[in-house]
């Protein structure tokens, strides 16, 4: 404990907090629950939504024999407080349906993630401890690896105890399974061993306690039987269900600990510290899956740290030792590596070529990353039509929710910078309308981007920006980091910088920074709102800010539309600081210039609002004609202006 309250005092150094706790956590011997839940204390804390991306470190795992065989088990309820999706995967493979409960969440649902102490303390809803109490009480439960540490979960097995318990303490390499000594060795957890010999002294549960592996002790119990179940229960002589309660470490070791803190530094944009960790990570040459994900996880950081060349080279390990199963993974760290390269011209054939040999979600997010990258070069028809025939092709039970949200939202993104906003505000609606999601953040997002179209082509009107803030209010936890830092960036357009107040700048302008395009994103808006309110030095500041991001992000295939809209905002805070004349005149006609490049490329609504910028620096109303046009497709803001009206500016180019 005390080891915990002093690194909690770190976590209030600003700038080192993150990586003075990195490097404590292995002298501390902290758990990860543990330094989860210091991370988040102080003034200078960390969202636990962003925490918690560590898991996804998990994604890459494969399951192994242990999984296949708990898999296989018929009629048996599974509970877990691992994050990964491995018995899932094996069920799959198997053809099996499986009956599991995760009870600490899924690495690939962040919101409904439980990993700290704190949150520990706050025990399992009603629901979920009823339905747990149910498969504990009078059964017979299979415990494998379990460190009992969790204080949600393991004073049920108290409270409802089992009529047997049967609990496996992995081996460790080289011992003797049957040496009667080493299964009492120290290496179980201490709150294990007081939650065995308590279930021994104040229960009449009979304990078990065996030195094997999941697949060891299923062999041993039902040898060549597909049906193991029955000889479970016949073996400890218990009638009823099954329940196996799994967790596959009984402790967290020190290599995976410590990649944990590289993702949450990955994560975090401490891109130095994170690379520093995983040159010293020493993982046994037997987790070939691990090691792949470390290796993944060091070219994401370089490549997001502008560092693409040594990005590639991190991926040779994987590429030339990873089996079949892994290499499609590795292969597509490499598609996403090389458009920053010299060798951008090969990501496109590799990316088909993986598309061309996938199926299912798997080749619905790489032809996904596809269509990203016309936009981003601003290829924004193709882009349109590509992602229309994904829509097609797919169905939401085919890719999931999640997946299909961010399809609907990128594609209503394009819909409006090609002017076509009123189709993508109906398509998002039908699909509000026509789907139930149960996720917070798949719903809030689609919101989101239904007020942000709405906010483009009318204004900052009031109500708009009153359920802009209802969504904002939600919080991160509630709707996801990500989706909220978006939500905020355009309530602080739609409200000329008012919100948030000057006191939360600081929190957006990290939450924004975790990623370049929210980033990029923010130094353009906080651009667009210094100009229209005459800070044209910090408009300036802001727009150079964003171009270093773009230039650092894709050196080599950059966002066309990002570019062409800081051309915009400077060329029209240029126009700003002169007198009508000459000089202005020019100005004036560099921003048809634009206007026209965004014509070339479809991008017809932010090109009006570069012509209407055009004759407000000229002085000369644009033809009525022209105006009417706008106000037909539903672009009432630049109508207004092209009318000499007063509307607030609002940045409205997605890159």
């Amino acid at each position: 404990m005390a080891a915990w309250e002093s690194l909690a005092m770190t976590v209030d150094v600003p700038a080192l907090a993150t990586k003075a706790i990195s490097q404590k956590i292995t002298e501390k011997g902290l758990r990860l629950e543990q330094l989860l839940d210091v991370m988040t204390m102080g003034p200078h804390g960390m969202p636990l939504t962003v925490l918690v991306t560590a898991y996804i470190a998990v994604e890459s795992n494969a399951f192994n024999r242990n999984h296949s065989r708990l898999a296989g088990l018929p009629d048996v309820r599974h509970f877990t407080v691992n994050m990964d999706t491995l018995l899932e995967e094996a069920a799959d493979a198997q053809h099996q349906s499986i009956d599991i409960t995760h009870l600490h969440g899924r690495w690939n649902a962040p919101h409904e993630i439980s990993t700290t102490i704190s949150q520990y303390l706050a025990e399992l809803g009603p629901a979920v401890e009823a339905d747990f109490a149910s498969a504990l009480l009078g059964k017979h439960v299979v415990v494998a690896g379990y460190s009992a540490r969790d204080r949600d979960i393991q004073p049920l097995l108290l409270k409802y105890p089992p009529a047997s318990l049967t609990w496996l303490v992995y081996p460790s390499e080289g011992e003797n399974p049957s040496d009667p000594v080493a299964a009492r060795s120290k290496e179980l957890e201490p709150e294990a061993r007081r939650l065995l010999d308590a279930l021994r002294d104040h229960s009449t549960t009979d304990v078990d306690e065996r030195r094997s592996t999941i697949a060891d002790f299923l062999d041993t119990v039902a040898p060549g039987t597909a049906d193991p179940a029955g000889p479970i229960a016949a073996s400890r002589g218990v009638e009823g269900a099954s329940v196996a309660i799994v967790e596959e470490y009984c402790k967290v070791v020190e290599w995976r600990r410590t990649l944990a803190v590289a993702a949450v530094l990955a994560n975090q944009g401490m891109g130095e510290e994170a690379v520093a960790i995983l040159r010293k990570v020493k993982i046994p040459s037997e987790e070939r899956e691990a090691r792949i994900a470390a290796a993944k996880l060091r070219a994401r950081v370089l490549r997001r740290e502008g560092r693409r060349g040594k990005a590639l080279v991190s991926l040779l390990w994987p590429v030339t030792r990873s089996y079949s199963a892994q290499f499609k993974s590795v292969a597509n760290e490499v598609a996403a590596t090389l458009p920053a390269t010299r060798l951008h011209w090969l990501a496109d054939p590799l990316d088909m070529a993986l598309a061309r040999r996938a199926n299912g979600t798997t080749e619905f997010l790489i032809r996904t990353r596809l269509v990203q990258r016309q936009s981003a070069r601003g290829e924004l028809r193709d882009a349109e039509a590509a992602f229309r025939e994904l829509g097609r092709s797919f169905t939401k039970a085919q890719v999931g929710l999640g997946n299909w949200v961010n399809l609907l939202t990128w594609h209503a993104d394009v819909l409006k910078v090609l002017g076509r906003v009123d189709e993508a505000k109906n398509m998002l609606a039908e699909d509000l309308e026509e789907t139930f999601y149960s996720d917070a953040g798949q719903a809030a997002a689609l919101e989101w981007k239904l007020l942000e179209l709405s906010l483009v082509t009318n204004g900052p009107e009031p109500r708009l920006i009153e359920q802009l803030s209802r969504l904002a209010a939600n919080g991160a936890v509630a709707v996801g980091a990500n989706q909220h830092c978006w939500i905020q960036l355009t309530l602080y357009g739609a409200s000329a910088g008012g919100v948030p107040p000057r006191t939360e700048l600081g929190r957006l302008e990290a939450s924004a920074a975790a990623r370049a395009d929210t980033h990029m994103f923010w130094k353009l808006q906080q651009a667009e709102v210094a100009r229209a309110s005459g800070n044209l030095a910090s408009a300036r500041n802001h727009v150079r800010a964003a171009l270093r991001i773009e230039r650092a992000r894709t050196r080599w295939q950059g966002s066309a539309t990002g570019r062409l809209a800081a051309k915009l905002i400077l060329t029209t805070a240029a126009s700003q600081q002169t007198v009508p004349g000459p000089v202005r005149d020019r100005y004036a006609a560099q921003l048809r210039e634009i206007a026209a490049e965004l014509e070339a490329i479809g991008a017809d609504l932010p090109a009006a609002r570069a012509r209407s910028n055009a004759a407000i620096a000229s002085g000369r109303p644009l033809a009525a004609s022209l105006a009417a046009a706008w106000s037909r497709s539903g672009w009432h803001v630049e109508a207004d202006r092209a009318n000499g009206g007063a509307l607030s500016d609002l940045w409205q180019i997605v890159m």
